[in-house]
């Protein structure tokens, strides 16, 4: 299976990065990169690295491609099942892929860490995903952090929570981040629950951040399952999940989301003006 894409244009050209891993037990997870081919397709890009990790993000920051993705930690048990230690989000760069190489890691359980360079004075805005106390089940967070440098475990704990996103039991992430103009940043993300029968349900949704307030519009679903073509499901709890992955301009307000798809396969659906949502609040 390959889902939960990433998409970036990296030198003119489209790059998508995949999680890829097999159907049994989904502990060989992998990020590899493709690149779109004149038939519309993709292939995997010769030289290009393959990181063991899951779920893949891609940035451009300070003229150098950002990697990162969500690493975990698995130990066989005595009888013989593997055993969930942890995870956490390692962060590599360069100035093209096949040289990237490892800088930073995010704090021990954390996903969902996205970056965006600030037009001004070169400062990176960080959305990050805290859990648990106050955060639940997962709240997104924002910091600003002047370099790379200051990409520790420590400083991002630092974030502060933006309040009202979530209702309990719900729980969501960034996925991408835009700079919507010198003062406002449009986040791409998820927004997810577990029904009572034990199903998970992540829908694509997007809001406008205030970097002069720190505040944001409410959350908008641009995108669910039925948008997309149909598909089979790694599960049958995981046939409503939309995990996006990119916005690509088609012009005129359409965009073009890139997902992926109930854990199995990555899809598109056209989106129209993802961002036109209601004043800040």
């Amino acid at each position: 299976d390959a889902y939960n894409c990433a998409v970036e244009i990296i030198d003119g050209k489209c790059i998508l990065a995949a999680r890829v891993e097999s159907r049994p037990n989904a502990l060989d997870a992998k990020v590899c990169f493709y690149r779109e081919r004149a038939d519309d397709n993709y292939e995997e890009i010769p030289g290009a690295p393959v990181f063991a990790m899951e779920d893949p993000a891609i940035e451009h920051i300070s003229g150098e491609i950002i990697v990162s993705g969500v690493r975990a930690q698995w130990k066989k048990s005595s009888n013989g099942r593997p055993k969930f230690l942890g995870l956490h989000m390692p962060f590599y760069r360069g100035e093209h892929l096949e040289g990237l190489r490892l800088f930073a890691e995010g704090p021990p359980g954390m996903k969902d860490i996205r970056l965006l360079e600030l037009p001004d004075d070169g400062s990176i805005a960080v959305f990050t995903r805290p859990q648990k106390g106050y955060a639940g089940l997962g709240k997104i967070a924002f910091i600003i952090i002047d370099t790379l440098e200051e990409i520790t475990p420590q400083r991002l704990t630092e974030a502060t929570i933006i309040p009202g996103q979530f209702a309990p039991g719900e729980w969501g992430g960034a996925n991408k981040l835009f700079l919507l103009d010198k003062k406002t940043i449009g986040v791409l993300g998820h927004i997810a629950f577990k029904d009572e029968d034990k199903a998970l349900h992540y829908y694509a949704m997007t809001f406008r951040f205030d970097l002069e307030t720190r505040t944001a519009s409410p959350l908008r679903i641009i995108a669910t399952r039925e948008n997309f073509p149909p598909s089979e499901a790694k599960k049958p709890w995981l046939s409503d999940v939309v995990f996006p992955g990119g916005l690509l301009e088609e012009g005129e307000d359409r965009f073009v989301l890139y997902a992926g798809l109930s854990d199995a396969v990555n899809g598109t659906t056209i989106v129209v003006d993802p961002f036109g949502i209601a004043t800040l609040r």
